[in-house]
């Protein structure tokens, strides 16, 4: 099967305002990492974070509501979603959704993600753009 060309670096950032950006994405990553390794990436950050280890669940609190991390199979069940997988070598596949109302925290919170730990996080869309990291 030959593999598609994914660029692995993002596209240029345009100004996207609240209102713009999906509420739902997936943070990928080529290490392994669990709930528990991003808990203590956030750890003395001022989130709120609540853990559930055995459901591979994260709520990262904030005073306004949640940026919510779920631990996800690797096999997207979509021959595009899957290859875009293989393609980027990811080893760790979290789904994180927020409400609109918590898109700047949460985003805060993505990035430190990303800083500490690496990875990326891709919108839950059919091209996963736009992507961060």
């Amino acid at each position: 099967m030959r593999m598609k060309n994914f660029n692995n670096k993002s596209k240029p950032a345009k100004l996207l305002k609240p209102a713009d950006l999906n509420l739902c994405w997936y943070y990928m990553s080529d290490k392994e990492i669990t709930v528990r390794t991003i808990k203590d990436a956030l750890d003395g950050e001022g989130y709120d974070l609540e853990i559930w280890d055995a459901a591979g669940v994260l709520e990262v609190g904030f005073s306004t509501g949640s940026l919510d991390i779920e631990s996800q199979d690797l096999d997207m069940r979509d021959e595009y979603s899957n290859e875009f997988i293989a393609a980027n070598h990811i080893k760790s596949l979290f789904y994180a959704s927020f409400r609109a109302e918590e898109v700047t925290v949460s985003m805060e919170a993505m990035k430190q993600i990303i800083a500490k730990l690496g990875g990326f996080f891709v919108a839950d869309t059919v091209d996963f753009e736009p992507r961060i990291g």
